[in-house]
């Protein structure tokens, strides 16, 4: 019995390296292992019960991070339509499931540092084959005379074009860059027995990786690695290396302001409003008006959890947003969808159940999880991040594993 829970165990953890391994490159891969991982952990459940038994000093965190699921349930009661209802609740179930089997791995890890390399190692390796992916898509289609948008990092070249091939939303690739790209500096900066070959390796990947970031044109992202680069660098004193971020930031100017595709310029100068040109501008936090009006109508408890989109639509249509109504644009905010479809208590437990673990994680000096869930809580101003199950995916295991960074923490 004791040889059986060993392998499975072992196998669990391959199948969630695997599942992590997948999160940025395929999401039908990705639910695949996912599930398998999930149900060899339900299987150990019963032939192990230490491990089911570990969930309880966790039972009210895996609660805190659930009540996203929960809330779903409650939006049931008064959804607009049914049906779209049930695929949000089923879609937000990955709040519950992902973490009670994720932290089941305390009664497994005998070392969460090295636990945590191979996860984060994994994220770094998905993110390397999602940049090779498409840059190669995109090397193959080019041709000798295209013109300046379907250039190498032409409008049509960058973004959301790039992606496509792999049906990924940037914002969303986005922050899982950013969590491989700081990972790789911790690494660089705070691991002792890195060998030099092993720094410059990651330095190199990092670079690599900071190079796609700018190619998707993940603005949040790379507002927040730019801002964390200058903080981290003069709060450490590292005066000399001041210079990185700076030359970096000089470089991806001379790219906005001289590419023949005017796409970064757009993107990163007339779309935040920095010019005259209002043809361009983003319009996202205007139509947040939408949103606010559906949350008036029922305050306290929200329109429900059904498709709340055809109330926003109505409210385009009385704006005249000719193109938010033709697309169907969310509210491209996490807090103002959950007031929308849940009221003041869906914006309350959103606000509070971060704000908790926020509190959570700095009172166990897990400063490396602050930060992730940091850039995740700062894009969900521009982005619903919660409206994709990547969002929530990458939520429920950033959470997971730092309260597993806490808990190991705790018993030193």
């Amino acid at each position: 019995m004791l040889d059986i829970n060993y392998k499975l165990a072992n196998i669990k953890e391959r199948l969630f390296l695997l599942g992590v391994f997948s999160l940025p490159i395929y999401q039908t891969i990705n639910h695949w292992f996912f599930a398998s991982f999930m149900v060899v952990s339900f299987i150990l459940f019963f032939l192990d019960k230490k491990t089911f038994a570990s969930l309880k000093s966790f039972k009210f965190l895996i609660l805190a991070v659930g009540s996203f699921f929960i809330l779903k349930i409650f939006g049931l009661y008064n959804a607009i339509d049914f049906k779209h209802g049930i695929k949000e609740l089923t879609r937000t179930l990955t709040f519950l499931l992902y973490p009670i089997f994720i932290l089941s791995f305390k009664t497994q890890i005998k070392d969460f540092s090295k636990f945590e390399n191979k996860v984060f190692y994994a994220l770094v390796y998905g993110s390397v084959v999602t940049a090779i992916i498409c840059w190669t898509n995109v090397i193959v289609s080019l041709k000798p005379d295209d013109i300046a948008a379907n250039t190498f990092f032409g409008w049509k070249k960058s973004g959301s074009y790039l992606t496509q091939i792999l049906n990924l939303h940037p914002p969303y690739l986005g922050l899982l860059l950013v969590a491989s790209i700081v990972f790789l500096f911790k690494e660089v900066f705070y691991t002792i027995q890195i060998t030099n070959k092993k720094k410059y390796l990651n330095v190199s990947i990092a670079i690599f990786l900071l190079i796609f970031l700018f190619n998707i044109t993940a603005r949040n992202s790379l507002f927040f690695l730019v801002l964390l680069s200058f903080v981290f660098l003069i709060y450490t004193k590292r005066w000399k290396l001041l210079l990185v971020p700076v030359l970096s930031l000089i470089i991806s100017i001379i790219v906005i302001v001289n590419h023949p595709s005017q796409y970064y310029r757009i993107k990163m100068y007339d779309m935040l409003g920095m010019s005259k040109n209002d043809e361009f501008k983003d319009k996202r936090f205007s139509r947040l008006a939408a949103s606010w009006n559906v949350f008036k109508t029922n305050p306290i408890i929200g329109v429900g959890a059904g498709n709340v989109q055809k109330l926003r639509n109505e409210q385009y249509q009385l704006k005249n947003d000719t193109i938010a109504l033709k697309k169907s644009l969310n509210a491209h905010n996490q807090l103002f969808e959950y007031l929308a479809k849940h009221g003041l208590i869906g914006g309350g437990i959103f606000i509070g159940v971060n704000l908790f673990f926020l509190g959570y994680l700095l009172r166990n000096k897990q400063y490396f999880y602050i930060i992730l869930l940091s850039n995740v809580l700062i894009a969900t101003l521009t982005e619903s991040i919660f409206f994709r199950v990547l969002g929530i995916q990458f939520y429920a295991i950033l959470i997971s594993m730092g309260i597993l960074a806490a808990s190991a923490f705790q018993e030193k």
